[in-house]
């Protein structure tokens, strides 16, 4: 704690990693009464040395308990609450492995979007969400990603949805394991993105003739 102290320039790059994307570029850096609490709530300011356990990561992933998120994107209520990026950024600092992403229908030969349906809660663009989620995704751990993906999304718009996915997290997208008969570890997932999604009728469309543009 001492040495922090007096070593400004390290203050400032710890801080950058909790301040709001938005400010990290000013002059005079400062934490939020939320952001300083993100810090104090975070594995950083944890009594336990993290780096430090042994423990056991090469059992079938469904033998741990996962650190999960509900309604990720909210700031607040699920009935007018803002809609957030900065609450991605945030789980994932915060060492959350399981996010999730409600996906809707955007414009008419857009993106999808992501809220939740039938709100007055605020709007965040897909493509603005991945590329936050893959940024931030293997900061504070090298263990897989789950995206729990709540689709309700139209035929057109889930193969933007799937080819979205693909272009964003490319070899890190999880596409197929070598034994289905059981679950691989943490250990054989590390700084892979896995997609939670519930089966759907196949679809006859060729994703390679939907033109992401």
């Amino acid at each position: 704690a001492e040495y922090m102290g007096s070593d400004i320039s390290g203050v400032e790059s710890l801080m950058t990693r909790f301040v709001d994307e938005t400010r990290k570029d000013s002059e005079i850096l400062f934490l939020t009464r939320c952001e300083f609490l993100d810090y104090l709530f975070s594995n950083m300011n944890s009594i336990v040395d993290i780096s430090n356990i042994n423990d056991d990561m090469n059992l079938p992933l469904c033998d741990y308990w996962i650190s999960t998120s509900h309604n990720t994107y909210l700031t607040s209520d699920q009935f007018y609450g803002e809609s957030s990026i900065e609450c991605y950024i945030r789980c994932l600092l915060m060492n959350c492995r399981c996010i999730e992403l409600d996906c809707w229908d955007g414009p008419t030969g857009g993106q999808p979007i992501i809220y939740h349906g039938r709100t007055l809660t605020s709007k965040l663009q897909l493509n603005d969400v991945l590329k936050h989620i893959n940024k931030y995704a293997f900061i504070t751990s090298q263990y897989p990603i789950i995206l729990s993906i709540e689709d309700h999304c139209s035929a057109d718009q889930q193969r933007y949805l799937a080819i979205a996915l693909q272009n964003e997290f490319n070899d890190s997208l999880l596409t197929h394991i070598d034994d289905s008969s059981i679950l691989p570890s943490p250990h054989q997932l590390k700084y892979k993105i896995i997609i939670k999604h519930k089966k759907l009728n196949s679809i006859n469309d060729d994703l390679n003739d939907f033109d992401l543009d």
